[in-house]
Order: structure tokens, then C-alpha cells, then sequence
């Protein structure tokens, strides 16, 4: 399941195989996501992962999750410190679990699954740009310009 509120980046989750996809607003509150989340799975998900890493994405993982589940979380924004419903978390015996960086072997697995083709990449890639428009191809991957997802930079 991928909630997002860009539809395009729901739609290319729906393309590469997401079962599930959920529209949010960036102004939803945490309880309204959550309601979203279980309404679109018919159900609390027993482990939910955060690959953003705000307050409001980590709290809906905890709030999600059911009771005795895992919520991990995966993304990190460099804050020095975020609320988390803690207190939630203990008394539903939610798991939290944090995995800020991956190690090589990690690296080497997925860079071996990609040379492989036991996963393709290739759906992900939205912006082809040549050595020389490197400032544009950064420019549009960190403003996302065209709902760009992954940018590629050519060497050749």
C-alpha cells in the first residue's frame, strides 16, 4: 500500500504493482490518513513502514498499525528530535523499529537484484538528462518538476 498526495507518484505505485494506493491531503491530520490507510486495506495493517519520516507519517505508522504490529521507520529528515505517540505505542505493544542507514552488503544485494533483473528499475526513472545538464537534472529532482520520481544522468 503507498499513500502520497501527488497522484502521479500513486499512479506509477499502481503501475509497478502496489495493491493498494490512497490519496492524502498534506493538510490531513493524522487520524484522517489512518482512517484512509485501514479503510483502503479493510483493515489495520499488522506492520507499516515510514519512508518519510515526519511527525505526521510516523505518528500515522504507530496509529495504524495493529495492535501487537510493527511500525518502522525508515525515513529521517535530520531533526533533532520528533514527537512520537509513545504512550500509544506501549499500551497497543506496537513495535517500533528504526533503520536510518543501510549497510554495504544492503548496497551490494540491491545493486546484484538490479543487475540480475529480479527487480527493474526502470518504471522509476522519469527524467533522462545528458552530463552536461547535470544542474538541470538535480534542479528537477529536487523540485520534482514534472512529478519527476528518479532523474538519470548520462555519461555518455
Amino acid at each position: 500500500m503507498v499513500a502520497d498526495y501527488i497522484q502521479a507518484r500513486l499512479d506509477k505505485a499502481k503501475e509497478i504493482g502496489a495493491d493498494f494506493i490512497v490519496q492524502v491531503h498534506p493538510r490531513d491530520s493524522a487520524d484522517v490518513v489512518k482512517q484512509k490507510v485501514i479503510s483502503a486495506l479493510g483493515g489495520d495493517p499488522t506492520t507499516s513502514i515510514d519512508c518519510v519520516g515526519s511527525e505526521l507519517t510516523i505518528t500515522v505508522a504507530v496509529r495504524a498499525t495493529a495492535s501487537g504490529g510493527v511500525a518502522v521507520i525508515v525515513g529521517f529528515h535530520g531533526l533533532p528530535a520528533v514527537n512520537i505517540p509513545i504512550t500509544e505505542a506501549v499500551i497497543r505493544e506496537i513495535d517500533i523499529r528504526g533503520n536510518h542507514h543501510y549497510n554495504n552488503y544492503d548496497y551490494h544485494e540491491a545493486l546484484e537484484m538490479v543487475a540480475t533483473g529480479t527487480i527493474d528499475v526502470k518504471p522509476l526513472i522519469t527524467h533522462h538528462y545528458k552530463i552536461d545538464e547535470v544542474q538541470k537534472a538535480f534542479n528537477t529532482a529536487t523540485t520534482r518538476e514534472d512529478n519527476a520520481i528518479k532523474v538519470l544522468i548520462h555519461t555518455d
